[in-house]
Formats: C-alpha cells, sequence, structure tokens
C-alpha cells in the first residue's frame, strides 16, 4: 500500500512539474504569439515560393521541403510549408497568412525541447551517483530555467530560426533516448533506433547539428565508458563511422551550389580570416549573456571588433582562452567528466556557426543548446549537493521567475518592426546600416512619415546606395508635400536603377502634382515600360493625359485601365464623363447601370447626358 501510494505521488509530482513546464514559459511567451513577421522571415518565409504551398501532393511538399536543393533544411522548411497551407486554409486565403501559426508551432518546439532535457537530466545524475530525488528536482529546475531564459526568444519568437530551435530539439531527443540505449540491462533497439531517427532529423533541420554525433560518441565515452583503458580499441567503429560520416558531409554541404554560397563575403565587412580572429571573443562573451541576460543586453544584432590580425588583443587573448578551455576538457575528461563535457557540449554546439563562414559574429539563438553547459550546472549542482536542498531548489525557482519576466519583456519587443528596430538601434547603434534601414522602412509602413523623414535621412547617410531607404525617404516627403525634396530622391533612385518601374511611377508622380504634366507623362510611359501590368501607372497617365487637353490619349489610357483592372472605379467614373462629353450617353448609360455609386463624377457624367438622350 505504502508503495503505490509513493508511486501515486510521484505521478502527481511529474504531472504539477510537466504543467509549470508547459504553463511557466506559456505566460512568458505570451506576447510574443502577437509578434510581426521581421526581417528574414518575408524572403526566408512568408514570401518564399517554394513554402507557399496551396495543395499536399508529394511533389508539392517534395519541393517545399527540398527548394531545388538550394537549401541543406529540409526538414523544418517542410514544417514551415505545412503551417503556409494550414494557417492559409483557416484564413481563408494565403493572401492573409499571418504569423501567428508560426508562432505556435514554434512555442511548441520550445515546449518539447524542455520535456527532452528535462527527461534526459532525470536520467544523468543517477548515473553520476547523485540522490536520485534530488535529481528529478534539479532536472526539473534546469529544465525550467532553461524554458525560461531570455535568450531563447529570439530562436522561438522570430518566426525563420525555427532552424536553429528544430535542430536543437532533435538533438535533445537523441541524446535521451541515446542515453536509454547506453544504460546496462537496456538494449531494446528501439532506444537506439529512435536516438539514430532524431539525429538524422537534426541533422535535416539545420547544418550546426553536425557536431552531434560526435557528441553521443562523447557522451558514451564519457560518462559510460568512463575513459576506461582500451577504449579507443573498443570504440573503433564508431571512430571509423565519424571518419565516414564527416567525409560524406564534407562532400555533400560543399558542393558547387553551396560552395558559393558559403565562401560569398561580399555582403560582410570582413573576410574569411577576420571572421575567425573575431570569433574567439564571442565565444566568451557568450557565458556573460546567459548568466547575465538583462534586457538591456539582449539585441537582434551585436557589435563585435572585426579583428584584422591574430595579434589584436581582441583576438589572440580570447583564442588564446578556448584553446586552455579545450585543454582542460583533454586533461580533465577521467577526473571530472562532467566539467570536459561541459566545456565540449559548449563548443561543440557553437562550432559549426563559429567556423569562418560569410554569417554574423554573434546571434543568440545560437546558445539554444549551448547554454545548457552553464546553466545545467550553476542549477542543478547546489540542487544536488548543498546540505540546505529547499534553499537551493527555492534559489532556482526565483532565478526561473526572473527569466521569465526578462523573457516576457523581451517577446514585448518583437511585436512590431518598429519597436524591434528601435530596440536594436538604441545597442548596437554602430553596427551597419541595416537597423537604420529596417527602422525607416517601418516608420514608413506605419504611415509616420514626420518621424520617419529623420530616421531614413540617416539610413541614407549610412548607406548611400540603399534603393530601398532612398526610395522610402522620397514616398514620404511626397507624403508631407515636399515635391522637390522627393524629386531629388527619387532622381537619384532612379540613376541607381534606371529601369525600375516604381521609382518611374512615383517621379510622375511628383511631376503630375507639380503640374509638369509633359515630364509626368515621360514618367509614367517608363513605369509603364518596366511594368506593363501596372493598373496605376495607366490610370495616372490617363489623367496626366487629360490634363494636357489630349483627350484622345487619355480616353485610350482609360480604356487600358479597365481592360487590366475592369472594376476599377476611379476609371470607370472618368470613362463616363469622357463618354457624355462625346454625346456617347447610351453607353454612360450601361456603365452607370452596374456601376454607379455616390461618387460625384458619375452624377456629373449624367448631367452631361440630360437632354441629349433621344
Amino acid at each position: 500500500m505504502a508503495k503505490s501510494e509513493t508511486t501515486r505521488a510521484r505521478l502527481l509530482l511529474f504531472l504539477a512539474q510537466a504543467a509549470v513546464l508547459v504553463g511557466f514559459p506559456l505566460l512568458s511567451y505570451f506576447p510574443g504569439f502577437h509578434s510581426q513577421f521581421h526581417l528574414d522571415d518575408w524572403p526566408i518565409v512568408r514570401n518564399n515560393r517554394y513554402l507557399n504551398i496551396t495543395d499536399l501532393k508529394p511533389a508539392t511538399l517534395y519541393r517545399a521541403a527540398f527548394q531545388d536543393f538550394k537549401n541543406n533544411r529540409p526538414l523544418v522548411n517542410l514544417t514551415l510549408a505545412l503551417n503556409y497551407y494550414l494557417v492559409g486554409r483557416e484564413s481563408g486565403t494565403n493572401a492573409e497568412v499571418g504569423p501567428f501559426g508560426f508562432h505556435l508551432l514554434n512555442f511548441l518546439v520550445l515546449v518539447l525541447t524542455a520535456f527532452g532535457i528535462w527527461l534526459w537530466l532525470r536520467k544523468l545524475p543517477g548515473l553520476l551517483g547523485f540522490d536520485s530525488r534530488r535529481g528529478r528536482w534539479a532536472a526539473f529546475a534546469a529544465a525550467l530555467v532553461w524554458g525560461c531564459h531570455p535568450v531563447n526568444v529570439q530562436a522561438i519568437t522570430y518566426v525563420v530560426q525555427r532552424y536553429a530551435s528544430m535542430a536543437g530539439m532533435f538533438s535533445v531527443w537523441s541524446i535521451y533516448f541515446f542515453h536509454l540505449a547506453s544504460e546496462r540491462g537496456r538494449r531494446p533497439m528501439i532506444y537506439p533506433a529512435l536516438s539514430a531517427c532524431f539525429c538524422l532529423s537534426a541533422l535535416l533541420s539545420k547544418e550546426s547539428a553536425a557536431t552531434l554525433p560526435a557528441l553521443l560518441f562523447l557522451y558514451k565515452l564519457f560518462f559510460f565508458d568512463r575513459l576506461a583503458p582500451g577504449w579507443l580499441k573498443k570504440n573503433w567503429a564508431w571512430l571509423l563511422g565519424l571518419v565516414i560520416f564527416y567525409g560524406l558531409a564534407a562532400i555533400f554541404i560543399f558542393r558547387p551550389s553551396m560552395a558559393e554560397v558559403v565562401f560569398n563575403f561580399s555582403r560582410q565587412p570582413f573576410g574569411a580570416r577576420e571572421r575567425f580572429f573575431s570569433e574567439s571573443l564571442a565565444l566568451l562573451w557568450y557565458p556573460f549573456l546567459i548568466i547575465f541576460p538583462f534586457p538591456q543586453f539582449l539585441s537582434l544584432l551585436h557589435q563585435f571588433p572585426v579583428c584584422r590580425s591574430f595579434f589584436q588583443p581582441e583576438a589572440l587573448f580570447p583564442l588564446l582562452a578556448v584553446c586552455a578551455a579545450v585543454f582542460l576538457a583533454i586533461v580533465r575528461a577521467r577526473s571530472n567528466p562532467v566539467l570536459s563535457f561541459a566545456i565540449i557540449w559548449y563548443l561543440g554546439q557553437l562550432l559549426v556557426e563559429a567556423l569562418p563562414l560569410p554569417i554574423e559574429i554573434a546571434h543568440e539563438h545560437r546558445l539554444y543548446l549551448a547554454q545548457l553547459s552553464i546553466i545545467v550546472p550553476l542549477v542543478a549542482f547546489p540542487i544536488l549537493k548543498f546540505n540546505h536542498f529547499k534553499a537551493a531548489l527555492s534559489w532556482s525557482m526565483l532565478v526561473a521567475l526572473f527569466f521569465g519576466f526578462f523573457t516576457w519583456q523581451r517577446n514585448k519587443v518583437f511585436i512590431s518592426e518598429q519597436s524591434l528596430w528601435r530596440d536594436t538601434l538604441r545597442k548596437a547603434p554602430e553596427f551597419s546600416s541595416l537597423p537604420w534601414r529596417m527602422y525607416c522602412l517601418a516608420r514608413v509602413n506605419r504611415s509616420e512619415c514626420s518621424k520617419a523623414i529623420p530616421v531614413c535621412r540617416k539610413a541614407e547617410m549610412e548607406s548611400p546606395e540603399d534603393l530601398t531607404t532612398i526610395n522610402n525617404l522620397g514616398a514620404c516627403y511626397l507624403k508631407t508635400g515636399e515635391l522637390s525634396k522627393a524629386q531629388v530622391e527619387f532622381l537619384l533612385a532612379d540613376s541607381l536603377d534606371p529601369g525600375n518601374a516604381a521609382i518611374a511611377f512615383n517621379l510622375g508622380l511628383v511631376g503630375s502634382l507639380c503640374k509638369d504634366y509633359a515630364g509626368a507623362i515621360e514618367w509614367y510611359l517608363k513605369s509603364i515600360a518596366g511594368n506593363p501590368r501596372n493598373v496605376v501607372a495607366h490610370y495616372y497617365l490617363a489623367l496626366a493625359y487629360k490634363e494636357s487637353g489630349r483627350e484622345q490619349d487619355y480616353l485610350d489610357e482609360l480604356e487600358q485601365t479597365l481592360k487590366l483592372a475592369p472594376d476599377h472605379k476611379d476609371a470607370l467614373a472618368e470613362m463616363a464623363i469622357a463618354l457624355a462629353k462625346k454625346g456617347r450617353c447610351q453607353e454612360v448609360l450601361k456603365l452607370a447601370e452596374k456601376n454607379y455609386g455616390s461618387d460625384h463624377r458619375w452624377l456629373q457624367a449624367l448631367q452631361l447626358c440630360k437632354g441629349k438622350m433621344p
């Protein structure tokens, strides 16, 4: 009876802890469910023709996953495509697809990762000889602190970082089932099979998971083999398998179509050499951010000095420190496997994106699993070893509470593009022109031109050849009535991209507002030459012809507008007046039967026809 009560109590405790692992992060991430698409979300997710699927045919799903082999992340691509399809069906039209469904699935990935960490860490203390009861609480506390940690916001609320979060989720579940497969007396084939499946899923989610097979081997070596004499001979098959795996992976990743991407540094302010010299400082800075994730330290972008020489202090000393950490992990592997594996896990999770690749030096989403090397020792060991168990547990719950509040604050920053880029500019003002350009765009999109103009001017100073910024600044000058300034910006944009139809249309609009109809007609024609199906350009060209007294051209252009857009209300009303002036009142009445509305131009057309009808 006592045994059954104990089992029941453990089950209730397990369920209560599971509920907290879901509920507390849910509160922390709640503001993020309302956040917009940001930055790379648009080209990679929302406007990606491969992912914007409208059916579930095998060929469609295959194309969405592999994207004509221009992408190495088919599994996450497939989930994004299915997300798009399901959200589009709910809204009734894919044109209305919003980010909520994407955020929901990203949060589910976070919860599943937290559960995987929890279950894995419940197994580890017993293997190390700690009390099982304390071990269960230590595992729960570490998983909760991880689930509420603010550095995860970028991996979860920023939709496109599902690549990082799903790779992390599959990695955790792979190592959990690998642990079960390695336990003595528990060797059913289901555990190694599940571990292998999750490992493969991680590899198909993001390239950063490439270190996972090696980490699984080292986990076995440190915690199950204990680096016993003869470990090298005993594990020859593992080592051979790793050599073959990484050889094949290198051939696949560096195939010609991907090599162009991997070695293209044209969009970065550094080359491969400078990237290598600069990365060690970020590797030393990350632990500080993990331990002190205060809102003032968190940012979408982080500024780091670009080191041009190995002998710069910012390059030399951090690199020596990283080498010292690796040396410590090697020499203490047998006497202190936890410390050694923590160091190797941290560096292993960051290794791929620390290589000299054309990517930013530091990003918070890269810490998704790397932070476990610091969180687990700091949270779990006091609970496992301190005499005052309740005090240690209470302290970890307090840390989770603070981290949850910081996560809630960070999610509020991601709600809109305006708040995100304002926050980024405050914390990384000299990163590059990107924050200024994106903040300019966010202001313009909200029609806040009076506030957008100084921001866009700063963005233009930082990036004088950025077409979007110049065009946005011109559009704001246009909306605020500063026509001469608008014209200067649009002419500058046209000199950078002479065939751009949108810029030509804007210059035509400036001409119309300045009553320079001859100039306006010239620009509208250029716009139409660049985009013959631009309905708005055809309509405004018709109006310019009207003001220039070119009645037949005016009528012809209205007909062209209505051919492209038969329900264009303004063009229909203008057509009615033009026909009425020519005495073609039967045609006016025919148009009026279907399109007559409150627009005063219809009344004007009918008044012109009054008395002309037989």
